[in-house]
């Protein structure tokens, strides 16, 4: 069985450098805000263009999650569109007959990222724009170093446990 080896903060911090190139936060508010200005299809992206924007919240227990949670029919016999559906949280295993509301992640802060990073963020549920301009990470917390999000440790010790 292979043990975790835990990342030293130094490790972390070249590999923020050689994935993570520069804060854009104001260029892709711009962009963004240019969207919303037009009323018409202008071609410039809008918040409906970015990635794991919004997130389900679980009345029970607060948790949040990219995807909508486990479903299935009350009645598995009756496999019908009309039956009911009941929903599970995967944190707290509470269930509900109505779908969680979803609600838009707060982003701090916008960084242009390798593209392989990207993938990796937006696969782990981050928020990530992708237009004809640029793709960019949508950064769910400040105030800290990236090396210290526990998003990019993940990637990082998945990235060199496998």
């Amino acid at each position: 069985m292979k043990t975790t080896k835990e990342p030293t903060e130094r490790e972390l911090d070249t590999f923020v450098s050689q994935n993570v190139d520069r804060c854009q936060t104001s260029l892709v508010c711009a962009i963004l805000a240019q969207g919303y200005e037009a009323n018409e299809n202008n071609g410039m992206p809008t918040e409906h263009d970015i990635a794991n924007y919004y997130v389900f919240k679980c009345p029970e227990c607060g948790a949040s999650q990219n995807e909508p949670f486990d479903s299935e029919p009350i009645d598995p016999k009756n496999e019908s569109f009309a039956t009911p559906m009941h929903y599970k949280c995967y944190e707290c295993q509470a269930e509900f007959e109505k779908e969680p509301e979803s609600e838009p992640q707060e982003i701090y802060e916008w960084w242009l990222c390798s593209d392989w990073l990207l993938e990796k963020l937006e696969a782990r549920g981050e928020p990530v724009l992708h237009s004809d301009l640029g793709d960019w990470w949508g950064r769910t917390c400040s105030g800290q170093a990236i090396s210290m999000d526990s998003v990019i440790k993940d990637i990082y010790i998945s990235l060199h446990n496998s």
